[in-house]
């Protein structure tokens, strides 16, 4: 099969290419501890496995699991039951959670088959999440649910996750192209030209490809933060907490 490393921001993962068009990527590993998500749960243990916590006056048994980014794992009788636009802003901004999460509702078809839900941190429902999946079958065999290989059927298809006795995580699904694009570099012209000539779309395709030119990698990187923080008090949930810095004190655990 064909090998392939991509360069990520959470460092390079590498893909093989299977038969009929499926892909295999190694995810990493799963981190458990509180001070990884970062969560203030189970702040005396090393994992946060089934912890109550008080969500929109019900009490949620939440297993938080962090793949590079957070995430929080809900089982469910039925997925299709849950109030995703009610509970998912309402857990991504829980003080519980200083720099947000992504909310996953776990319904356990059988050890080996799950079916998922999500809402994506800053974003809202998605149809489909791939650390998110790998967080649910790690959240699912800490509980009891699966084994640690495992089918997650999302809106957007269904992925094969390998939580390996190694610690690393394999994810396997089909590579699809979902949109194509085209810009003509040459053909965009200066910002004040098209301006000028009152071409507004060419105009803002040039402002685009000048940030992209003269822009470093760490400054997109703290515009993309401020702007999470900013969504993030928007929606009424607590500041976003910049990496290294000591998570809050909060404790809204449910007793």
């Amino acid at each position: 099969p064909h090998t392939l490393t991509i360069e990520t921001m959470a460092g390079p993962m590498g893909t093989r290419l299977q038969d009929q068009g499926q892909v295999t990527v190694d995810m990493g590993e799963p981190h458990l501890e509180p001070s990884a998500i970062p969560t203030t749960l189970g702040v005396d243990a090393r994992q946060v496995v089934a912890e109550r916590l008080l969500v929109t006056g019900q009490v949620l048994e939440v297993t938080a699991v962090s793949m590079g980014n957070p995430h929080v794992v809900i089982p469910v009788a039925d997925v299709d039951q849950v109030d995703l636009e009610q509970l998912g802003p309402a857990l991504e901004t829980h003080p519980a959670f200083p720099n947000r999460t992504n909310v996953h509702f776990l319904q356990a078809l059988n050890d080996q088959h799950h079916r998922l839900r999500t809402w994506e941190r800053g974003v809202g429902p998605t149809m489909a999440c791939g650390t998110g999946a790998c967080a649910a079958v790690v959240a699912a065999h800490l509980l009891g649910l699966g084994q640690r290989k495992a089918r997650v059927t999302l809106p957007g298809g269904t992925l094969t996750i390998h939580w390996r006795d190694d610690n690393h995580i394999f994810m396997t699904g089909p590579a699809q192209r979902t949109f194509m694009g085209q810009v003509v570099l040459d053909s965009l012209g200066t910002e004040a030209e098209n301006e000028a000539t009152g071409n507004t779309e060419a105009a803002a395709q040039a402002r685009a490809m000048a940030f992209l030119a003269n822009t470093s990698l760490d400054e997109m990187l703290e515009l993309a933060a401020n702007s999470l923080a900013q969504r993030t008090q928007r929606r009424g949930g607590p500041p976003v907490t910049p990496p290294g810095e000591p998570v809050p004190d909060w404790d809204h655990r449910a007793h």
